[in-house]
């Protein structure tokens, strides 16, 4: 209750000095808050969980609920009573505010014009090869028949959450015991990283969670479905080597094990997207390239998951900068961004749900700049790994490369570039 009765405090502040950010983040913040109050409450689906010997701990975790459903309703009522009125309609940030956001999320500068070119240049690509992988998904189909295929299909799908959850690990458990010491050197305290499926209620999608210092809870993936059952798998694979193994949980787990060269601060608290995201995406290149994505549906939906970055880059950057689609796209030529052909790329280009895109949408228009780390991160490794191949020749090795970018945990671009450099 404290924190929260601080944050309204400093949301007060900048609301009165005319600093309120845009309605459409008032309005979905405020959503969440209600959720969090009420009686599906992700606090609530905490309290039956624990099975251990203390008895005392169900009472604590039922009071401490009560207190975090309560400290969530003040900030409700806060947000659409007394902020909301106060919040402009527009979603862009503007060209300078965006670079400040971007450059800090990136640890380099950032050039917004040239990235945006370069961001459809790779939609391009992306769709390019997309479209020639449904072939071999479905003969004959274009590339939306072959997305529907993989949306639709049960045979392609995870029958239930419990079913998801369980291929989900196995993936892990096999790529953490076939690549360790072949492809990676995994420290002895994060070879094992648990999957679950977060409470429904939250926004949608996929994140890690990073072990505890001592590493007595283990990294673990979470998946937020809502109510969804039937999963379908062609775009969850690659997911889980990104925000698994070899993506954050060794990324992440190199990090906190990394005594010898990281301070405990650098450890347990710094986080550049990109670098961290960028390592991730890169991950699903690995992944890839060691023939762990072993069928057309998975190429296809590692694809996807790029196009998703790649569709970041265009729509963060053209939202906050109010750009032209360029004339010579297919997709709205000449029109200015709106939330609504953002959703409309999301779900045509990326193969996301709608209740995907327009969650995707809300987060790019309220995070600037931090959406594009993916993609940008992503190449500068690329980038840095084909430098290092072309000076070191038949003495490159990939493993060395890899561990000389990890080692340093999560620093901005210009650092990762010096240190693989020196």
């Amino acid at each position: 209750p404290e924190a929260m009765a601080q944050y309204r405090s400093r949301l007060e502040s900048g609301r009165r000095d005319g600093l309120a950010v845009a309605r459409r983040q008032v309005v979905e913040a405020a959503r969440q808050a209600r959720n969090h109050a009420g009686d599906e409450s992700f606090f609530l689906s905490l309290v039956g969980r624990y099975d251990g010997d203390d008895a005392a701990l169900p009472r604590r975790h039922d009071d401490a609920a009560g207190d975090a459903r309560a400290a969530n309703a003040p900030l409700a009522a806060n947000h659409e009573d007394t902020y909301l009125p106060s919040a402009p309609g527009r979603d862009a940030v503007g060209a300078d505010r965006y670079v400040v956001h971007a450059s800090r999320y990136l640890g380099t500068s950032l050039d917004p014009l040239a990235t945006y070119e370069w961001g459809w240049e790779e939609v391009e690509r992306l769709r390019a090869r997309m479209s020639s992988v449904a072939d071999s998904i479905s003969p004959g189909a274009d590339l939306a028949e072959a997305i529907e295929i993989l949306k639709t299909d049960p045979a392609r799908a995870a029958s239930s959450q419990e079913e998801f959850v369980a291929l989900m690990q196995e993936r892990q458990t096999i790529a953490l015991r076939e690549l360790d010491g072949v492809h990676f050197d995994v420290p002895e305290e994060i070879k094992v990283v648990e999957v679950k499926m977060a409470p429904p209620g939250g926004p949608l999608g996929a994140y890690y969670v990073q072990p505890s210092e001592d590493f007595s809870r283990p990294g673990s993936i979470w998946w937020s479905k809502g109510t969804q059952q039937q999963i379908p798998l062609f775009d969850e694979i690659s997911t889980a080597y990104h925000e698994g193994f070899p993506g954050h949980h060794l990324q992440v787990g190199i990090q906190a094990a990394g005594s010898e060269h990281l301070s405990r601060f650098q450890k347990l608290l710094v986080w550049y997207p990109g670098t961290g995201e960028g390592w991730a995406l890169y991950a699903e290149d690995i992944m890839e390239e060691l023939g762990y994505l072993e069928t057309p549906d998975y190429v296809m939906g590692k694809l996807a998951s790029e196009m998703l970055r790649a569709a970041r880059v265009v729509i963060d950057i053209g939202s906050h900068l109010e750009l032209r689609i360029p004339d010579g796209q297919p997709f709205h030529p000449g029109e200015t961004w709106s939330f609504d052909t953002g959703v409309e790329m999301l779900e045509t280009y990326a193969a996301q749900q709608h209740d995907i895109a327009v969650s995707e949408m809300n987060r790019y228009l309220g995070w600037p700049g931090q959406a594009i780390a993916y993609k940008v991160g992503q190449q500068a490794i690329r980038d840095l790994r084909a430098e290092q191949e072309e000076l070191l020749g038949a003495e490159f090795d990939a493993k060395a490369f890899h561990a000389r970018v990890l080692e340093i945990g999560s620093t901005g671009l210009e650092v990762l570039r010096g240190h693989v450099r020196g």
